[in-house]
């Protein structure tokens, strides 16, 4: 059983290397492909970041707006951040 989760864990790496691969094949050279898949009780939905150098730097400097209370906050404030911000891109 145990090495039957191991395959299906795999098989579900391989998939989602073949997603951003195909992402990253459409996309200009010099931009890195993200892909989120987020996951409640709507579902599964990927959602799929092109990230060239002056989009990077945008939100680096959005991001340091916010760090000093990012990088205080605890794990799972984090995380809730995070999702909170993702759930505003439906």
């Amino acid at each position: 059983m145990d090495a039957e989760y191991r395959l299906i864990e795999f098989s579900d790496r391989l998939d989602q290397l073949a997603l951003v691969h195909s992402h990253q094949l459409k996309a200009n050279a010099g931009t890195q492909v993200t892909v989120f898949r987020i996951v409640n009780e709507q579902g599964a939905k990927d959602q799929t970041a092109y990230l060239n150098e002056p989009l990077i730097n945008q939100a680096r400097a959005v991001v340091e707006d916010i760090q000093y209370d990012f990088k205080n906050a605890d794990k799972q404030l984090k995380l809730a951040i995070i999702a909170e911000l993702i759930s505003e891109m439906n």
